[in-house]
């Protein structure tokens, strides 16, 4: 008798975009094996052709094969970006007096399976968002069905990678009145709006959000109990709790503070928190990881971040003048604070009219008020307008460009969405 004394594979696991498996069974020299491989849907592989399908044909199996001490043949994995599962079905031949040797197989001395996993695609996204009313970043904010809103990058989960991909998107206010966003006002040097430094993307603003719900309600604790802690770690920071009017936030926006997360008991799903807000009984709470490290110890992504910008631009996405805010005169201005128009965008309170009949001495053409429907605006000094002038606004924009890249070196176990916080760059003009 002839036995088979072993069956291995290369790899126990292959990548979503498919691999080749080297197999190796070895043996005595006359011992005979023949092998099947199928996959979860139980199409099986045709060794004449390299594909698995559901059709059986005498290809679907490897037959009679003489070992010789090693024998050694390679499978290849198709892609399947949802993963797989593959058996590869060893048999002994008894009627060509082989048998699977005790080291092998104890019990069946006939068949010996040895099973691998695909890992599937999964997809890491960047986009925008934003604490203030989203449909006014329009073109911007992370919307999963729009493509143009995100970028991305894909492959196997829980992978070393080193894949990057570039981000645009040109933010504009759709709203009527557009007031569009506030922004620094030109310069001596230039006639264009710019947004500070300061403000300008860093590693620390962008984040992605866990999500999960209390379980039972609190007034004035440090101690959270929840639905499940997957995801959380220490450092995240607590967002919003629904229908909370006590979530120990402060600050403003783009510069609040937020309670953190200072201790986890993953056995009774508590979190310690850094202040003490109050809550409800199965309340959706939101916590957020800002910043690359926070971001890889939540999800297992690896991420860097690179050349991101908020840049003033027009609404075409151009640096041009016309990036800088406008408002038409309606009505002629004689004398008065309060300034009719039949159009404008990128107005905002604390912005500044600029024309050549502007009175501007004394802060006389400071914005202090834009009614609700865009006309009238009032500023600090009565003015002196023509009929149907265009006056320029210096401090407001109409849109701002979003540009950067990210490089992914590993992949989590699942999708992700990163976002950066706009809010800590650029907000909305303001009517009062």
């Amino acid at each position: 008798m002839n036995y088979i004394n072993n069956f291995t594979l290369n790899k126990n696991i292959v990548s979503s975009s498919g691999e080749t498996v080297t197999y190796t069974v070895a043996g005595g020299s006359e011992a005979v094996f023949s092998l099947r491989v199928k996959n979860s849907s139980g199409n099986l592989y045709n060794f004449k052709t390299g594909a698995f399908s559901a059709t059986q044909t005498v290809k679907s199996r490897l037959a009679n094969q003489v070992i010789s001490g090693t024998y050694t043949g390679v499978i290849a994995i198709p892609a399947a970006a949802s993963g797989d599962t593959y058996t590869f079905m060893l048999f002994a031949e008894p009627s060509k007096n082989t048998l699977l040797d005790d080291s092998l197989s104890l019990y069946n001395k006939i068949y010996y399976p040895l099973d691998i996993t695909q890992k599937k695609d999964v997809h890491v996204r960047v986009s925008l968002n934003t604490d203030q009313a989203s449909g006014r970043f329009e073109g911007g904010i992370y919307d999963a069905s729009a493509s143009a809103t995100y970028a991305e990058v894909t492959g196997s989960s829980s992978t070393t990678t080193n894949q990057s991909t570039d981000y645009s998107v040109t933010v504009t206010d759709p709203a009527s009145p557009s007031l569009g966003y506030k922004c620094n006002a030109p310069d001596a040097g230039s006639r264009l709006p710019t947004i500070d430094s300061s403000l300008q993307p860093v590693d620390s603003d962008f984040y992605i959000k866990v999500t999960t719900k209390t379980d039972g309600s609190a007034t004035n604790s440090n101690s959270m109990t929840v639905d499940s802690v997957a995801g959380l770690v220490v450092g995240m920071s607590l967002a919003d709790i629904t229908d909370s009017s006590d979530e120990e936030q402060s600050g403003s926006l783009g510069v609040l503070t937020y309670p953190t997360i200072t201790a986890i008991n993953t056995s009774t799903k508590t979190v310690t928190l850094s202040t003490t807000p109050s809550w409800g009984d199965n309340k959706t709470v939101e916590f957020r990881a800002y910043g690359s490290d926070l971001i890889g110890k939540s999800s297992g992504v690896s991420v860097s971040f690179f050349d991101w910008s908020f840049v003033p631009v027009d609404v075409n996405g151009n640096r041009t003048l016309d990036a800088n805010g406008t408002v038409k005169i309606n009505v002629a201005v004689s004398g008065s604070t309060s300034i009719t128009n039949d159009s404008r965008s990128g107005v905002s309170v604390g912005s500044r009219l600029i024309g050549g009949e502007i009175t501007a001495a004394s802060n006389a053409n400071l914005i202090t008020a834009v009614h609700s429907s865009g006309t009238p605006i009032t500023v600090t000094g009565n003015q002196t307008i023509s009929d149907n002038a265009t006056l320029v606004v210096f401090g407001s924009c109409v849109a701002i460009k979003v540009t950067g890249s990210i490089t992914v070196t590993k992949f989590g176990s699942a999708d992700q969405v990163i976002f950066l916080d706009v809010d800590k760059g650029f907000v909305l003009g303001t009517l009062t």
